[in-house]
């Protein structure tokens, strides 16, 4: 034995032991806290952008035609991937407070349903034609607005379980008279 105030062989492995495992743990926590996911996307999440439309007039009708771009994303916290299904497209005012065109026919790529991969996103490319979305000429008021139009599309999430909603910021509707 050594001096009374000098720690056993034995009492110096332990506390050499016990630094090494904190050393390694406080490594260890430091090496993921960099890397932990924020994406929440557990559900399908929908956003739309580059929305354009424009109105077409004939003397015998009066058709909306456009297209946008619908992007589905689902993070890596997600239990797997989701098959969503579009429900329907649809324009309101900008505020939302009343629906300008309720069902748009359109068509998209790629066709739905379709599958968002697990920590991944699909981009799909949608547009409607004027020849398909032919409605009444006094519906030209609201369409015409100068604050606008929002994109609404509803879907059906698998993963959820449940009818989601996706709304595009307001744009202005071009052709208007």
């Amino acid at each position: 034995m050594g001096p009374l105030n000098e720690p056993s062989l034995a009492a110096q492995r332990t506390a050499t032991h016990k630094g090494l495992w904190l050393w390694l743990g406080a490594a260890a926590l430091g090496a993921t806290s960099g890397c932990i996911n924020t994406d929440a996307a557990v559900f399908v999440e929908a956003s739309i952008d580059s929305s354009a439309a424009s109105v077409q007039q004939s003397a015998l009708s009066t058709g909306l035609g456009g297209q946008f771009e619908l992007t589905f994303h689902l993070s890596a916290r997600a239990s797997g991937d989701s098959q969503v299904t579009l429900r329907t497209v649809s324009l309101s005012n900008a505020d939302r407070s009343q629906t300008l065109a309720p069902s748009l026919k359109v068509t998209a790529a790629p066709a739905f349903p379709l599958v968002v991969p697990q920590a991944g996103d699909t981009v799909v490319q949608v547009s409607y034609g004027a020849d398909d979305n032919l409605f009444e000429a006094s519906a030209l008021g609201g369409l015409c607005e100068p604050a606008g139009v929002v994109v609404e599309v509803l879907f059906d999430d698998a993963l959820l379980g449940a009818t989601a909603v996706a709304h595009s910021q307001p744009f202005v509707v071009q052709g208007c008279p």
